[in-house]
Order: C-alpha cells, then structure tokens, then sequence
C-alpha cells in the first residue's frame, strides 16, 4: 500500500507515490493495533475495519440466504446476527474493544468482514466502476447459480480473494511460521514433501497454520500455492466451496437457506469443473421428517446453490 494510505507516513515533498504492485504487502505496523503487534499474531481485522477504513459494524435480522450487506458511501457493514456467536448487547457495546473479541470468536464473520475490507482495498487501487462491483448492491448472500458473468467481475472477484488471502495469511508469515517445523526456502515448492521427511503431516500443518492465523484453511493453502489469480469463473466458484467446508457456521446456513426456500438438489456433487451447476428441484413441504439413521440425510451435503461474495 502506498505510504499516503498509512496512518502517520507522509510521502517527501515533491515525490509522486508510485502504484502498488498487486496485491499491496499486507505485513506491516498498520496492519494491527500497535499496542500488541506481533508479527505472528492473526491479523486484527476489526481494528483494520474500524480505524483504517472507518466501516461500523452491526448485527441484524436478516432472511436466511442473506449473510451480510455492505454500505460503501455510508461505511456500514451489516451482518445476519445469525453468524455470531453471540454479537455484543447492552452494557457490551459501550467496551471498546467489545465487537473486535466478538469478531475473532465467529470465523464466518471475521472472513466475511475481510472480504468487505478487501473490497474497499480493490476499489481504491484499480478504481473499478460501481456498476461491476459484484453481487446485489454488493450483497453477501445464497441464490441460484448466477448468468451472464463479465470477464470484469470475475477480474474483480480474483483480486478481491488474492488480497484476502495476503490479509489474513501474509506470505511472510505464512512461511516465516512454516520454518518452525523444518528448515526450506520461502516458495519452495517441495514444501509437503519436506514436512513428510520430517515426520510432520501436511494437512495437519495447514489446519495449525490456519487455527494460528485464525483464517481458512484454504486461505492458507493458497498462500502456500502462490495465491494465483482466478482464471475463470469455475475457479470463484471452486474458491467459494473451499471457504464453505472451512466454515460449518455459512455451509450450515446455506442449508439452512435451501430448506426454507424448499429447495433440493436433483443430483448432489460439487459444482462442474466448467463452473455449471447441478439442476435444483423444489419441495412440496417445508416440515419433512427426520431421515432414518442407517441412511445418510442428502439433506446435510448440499452443493448446489452458490455463495456469492
């Protein structure tokens, strides 16, 4: 990021501030509350939120395919109160501190809250047009598959997921806390095997590189992968299903949101690699009865209604 977008870091006189590269370096002193920075402390999101871009934050009733409604003009972000586990109230709320140990403790929220972060970063650096910013009055919601995607919103789409990547698993970080397991290089490409040769299991690394960094684990393998843009809308939508299975709070309520709509799939899978979708069905009835135990409920592993972010 370019020194006049830091707090306190003002450009010499007369020089121009150059472009960033993309995506901007995310590990620096801003990036947390300087009181208790650490350089292998989780990003502090809501600090990110609150004091560098100024969005206040609120938990509200919201219909159940909807998780999160984000203001640009007035700098509100609104959440489904649903996400929380238990969003600040009475006496709470007068804490300073109370929404950002609040938003640490709800993955789906803290993810969700990046994303809206990540969009105002995006915006600002390549100046995109309001009307390609992407979903419904930029929305985070569930519905059917969406149609007639612009090369532009999947172009958005890619930076938007590189830059959350680099915010909550900095390539610095990333690789500076795999070194505590065996010696390699930053990039390095062998990195599974080396941890094998060492007796560490590689997925088991992921999943305490992400409960460290408090993120996705996808997040984490994509930082370790070199956090490549999207080359097509297939791959927003491989990324978006790797973020569900990493948050049982918004897979559960995208099943949550089907079963109201009364809605089931006519066939089960993940979405195509080509980004189609399995057909969909509706229900008669909302109230079905419990599946019997010896049989799994298809109910449970729904694939078929996309996460729009």
């Amino acid at each position: 990021m370019s020194a006049e977008m830091r707090p306190g870091i003002t450009p010499p006189h007369g020089m121009q501030t150059p472009r960033p590269s993309w995506p901007p370096a995310s590990e620096s002193i801003w990036m947390d509350d300087p009181a208790r920075f650490d350089l292998n402390a989780p990003t502090n999101m809501y600090y990110l939120a609150q004091y560098v871009y100024q969005l206040s934050i609120t938990a509200v009733a919201m219909d159940e395919h909807e998780l999160g409604l984000l203001l640009p003009r007035s700098g509100r972000v609104w959440f489904n109160a649903r996400l929380f586990n238990g969003p600040p109230r009475g006496r709470d709320l007068a804490h300073r501190d109370a929404w950002w140990r609040v938003i640490d403790a709800s993955p789906a929220v803290r993810f969700l809250l990046g994303w809206c972060v990540s969009v105002y970063r995006v915006a600002q650096f390549d100046r995109f047009p309001q009307d390609a910013l992407p979903g419904r009055a930029r929305a985070l919601y569930f519905s059917s598959p969406l149609t007639d995607i612009s090369k532009l919103r999947v172009q958005f789409w890619s930076d938007i997921a590189r830059d959350v990547t680099e915010l909550f698993a900095p390539v610095a970080r990333i690789w500076r806390q795999l070194q505590a397991f065996t010696p390699m290089s930053d990039g390095d490409r062998r990195w599974e095997a080396r941890l094998t040769l060492a007796g560490y299991n590689p997925e088991e690394t992921i999943g305490y590189l992400a409960d460290q960094n408090n993120c996705p684990r996808s997040l984490i393998r994509r930082t370790l992968a070199g956090n490549q843009p999207f080359a097509d809308y297939g791959d927003y939508l491989r990324f978006t299903e790797d973020i569900l299975n990493d948050l049982p709070r918004l897979r559960m309520q995208r099943v949550i949101a089907m079963q109201h709509a009364g809605i089931m799939p006519s066939s089960q899978g993940t979405a195509a690699q080509d980004g189609s979708q399995p057909r969909m069905r509706r229900i008669s009835s909302l109230r079905r009865p419990l599946w019997p135990v010896p049989i799994e409920d298809p109910r449970q592993d729904v694939f078929f209604w996309q996460l729009h972010l």
